[in-house]
């Protein structure tokens, strides 16, 4: 496997992105806005590099969040920081896989060291999850990259993970509410829709509706009296308003 090779304009100091590897898809700016920026060339976008390297914890926290986070790898540490080590591999961070050196192993651990490791995890997903408002694109694939990773937890059955994917999977449907418009259905587009997904012929609700009558419905030259919305959906158990 060959040395990863970092871009130049990085600024000096352990954590770097790779060259020719970043795909510009958002995620630094999201989570660690403070620490990267855009590196042009002949004024057209590149990719991302660091420009400050981390100086506090919350700034080391946000940086290795980044780092589990961003799906290409191509954010690495080169360090030796044990605190660092550890972080990524409570993150989940395998051996070589975003670093240059070898990582601590943590073989042998019983339950409560994995306990303690899956609640530090969960602490850093809290802190990569803020704020808890969802305003852009960007954020809303990392929360449900977030989202995804939580469910696949082994301690996805606790009840601190379950409240954090509660309050993530709301947030994202507030902005799917605010960004993400349906298409008009009309009553007979969804009666023409049940109709196909459970195989049936106009002849199958013969019982229900009159033939005539539901031919006349099917080609939109009549609308669907509320007595046969109510019908209908008792028959398809489904609310009688997407009918009316």
């Amino acid at each position: 496997m060959s040395q990863p090779i970092p871009h130049p304009k990085n600024v000096a100091g352990d954590f770097y992105v790779e060259e020719s590897c970043c795909t510009l898809c958002g995620v630094p700016f999201v989570i660690a806005p403070n620490l990267f920026e855009v590196a042009y060339i002949n004024q057209e976008p590149d990719q991302c590099v660091v420009k400050k390297q981390p100086s506090s914890p919350d700034e080391v926290t946000q940086m290795i969040g980044v780092i589990s986070t961003s799906e290409m790898r191509c954010i690495r540490y080169r360090g030796t920081d044990k605190e660092v080590q550890q972080g990524l591999v409570e993150m989940g961070i395998t051996n070589l896989e975003c670093v240059d050196h070898p990582l601590p192993q943590f073989s042998g651990l019983d339950q409560q060291m994995e306990k303690f490791m899956a609640y530090a995890q969960l602490d850093r997903w809290q802190r990569i999850a803020h704020p808890p408002v969802i305003s852009s694109q960007a954020e809303y694939d990392l929360a449900e990259q977030i989202l995804d990773e939580l469910t696949d937890s082994i301690w996805s059955g606790s009840t601190e993970y379950q409240m954090l994917a509660q309050r993530i999977s709301q947030h994202m449907f507030a902005w799917e509410e605010a960004n993400i418009s349906m298409p008009e259905v009309t009553p007979q587009q969804t009666l023409k829709f049940l109709m196909e997904q459970h195989h049936l012929k106009q002849t199958d609700l013969s019982e229900l509706i009159d033939q005539h009558t539901l031919a006349q419905i099917l080609r939109g030259e009549r609308k669907i009296s509320k007595s046969i919305a109510q019908k209908l959906a008792k028959f398809f158990n489904t609310n009688i308003e997407v009918f009316l």
